[in-house]
């Protein structure tokens, strides 16, 4: 998430508004690109989430950028339903808003974490250092 913010605060200081090219600048698509790679997860947590009671705003703003930036063709949608939310340009939004969806991302990891194979090793790791072998210690005492 770190990555993602910085690559947000350096576009809003590398591009003023006005001056991004269509197509974009390499090094801003790039950004974006990382940006846009990972957004389709994190709101896909979120709306899985229960740590976090969504206020009125956040659950209109998670689905604004659900529309721009959410894994599309579900099969509950009905194709011929017109969407409720206009569909506006990513990289604009990510631009204007995207700072938002990176703040609200952390609330969906507020619940029990799951268990990884690193929590699974740290379990079993012994809690005290083991003495060393016999031999060892007497060799040492030797010097």
């Amino acid at each position: 998430m770190n990555h993602l913010g910085d690559d947000l605060a350096w576009a809003h200081e590398a591009y003023e508004p006005g001056t991004v090219l269509d197509p974009p600048q390499r090094d801003l698509a790039d950004a974006f690109a990382r940006f846009a790679a990972v957004a389709p997860h994190i709101i896909a947590a979120l709306r899985t989430s229960d740590a976090h009671p969504f206020n009125t705003h956040e659950k209109t703003f998670l689905e604004h950028m659900d529309a721009a930036f959410g894994q599309t063709g579900s099969a509950s949608e009905d194709p011929g339903a017109a969407r409720k939310i206009p569909i506006v340009d990513p990289l604009a939004l990510w631009l204007t808003e995207g700072d938002g969806l990176i703040e609200l991302a952390p609330t969906a990891g507020r619940t029990a974490p799951a268990q990884t194979a690193l929590s699974l090793v740290r379990a079993a790791e012994p809690r005290a250092v083991p003495s060393p072998p016999v031999q060892v210690a007497a060799s040492a005492n030797r010097r």
